[in-house]
């Protein structure tokens, strides 16, 4: 199963987040799921690093420790794979900052793993959107 994986997950991951930790652990070991990524996003996450440091109050080594496991679970996607769906992910996306991981989700035809409730009742039946506890209901039964 392909995923497109909002950031706010993976902050969720980081800030204690139960549901969403364990989704990843989860996912760690059974390998269901592949959470794809504009290929900038370890980038630009990693540049946010000492930010997330402190609003997470995460070690160094625990912080690596939670990306290096997400990572493993990811696929970059370039963006010129989903540049021609930006203009219709504008029109459908509450906010600015989701329109890649909207035009992402719109061009490869897969859903969207996010906590954003702005966004999922925004994409309401024009894309399918799971919630971090859906989608750890859906492994746990795989």
């Amino acid at each position: 199963m392909e995923l497109v994986l909002d950031f706010n997950v993976v902050f969720s991951a980081l800030y204690g987040g139960k549901v969403s930790i364990e989704l990843f652990m989860l996912n760690h070991v059974l390998r269901e799921i592949t959470f794809l990524v504009p290929s900038y996003f370890w980038e630009e996450l990693d540049r946010k690093r000492e930010k997330l440091m402190n609003i997470t109050r995460l070690s160094e080594n625990e912080l690596d420790f939670v990306l290096r496991i997400i990572k493993s679970q990811t696929i970059e996607v370039p963006v010129e794979v989903f540049s021609e769906k930006l203009n219709e992910a504008e029109r459908l996306s509450p906010d600015p900052k989701d329109v890649p991981y909207v035009a992402l989700a719109l061009a490869l035809g897969v859903p969207i793993l996010t906590g954003d409730l702005k966004l999922r009742k925004g994409l309401e039946g024009k894309l399918r959107v799971y919630s971090p506890s859906e989608l750890l209901d859906i492994l746990k039964e795989m």
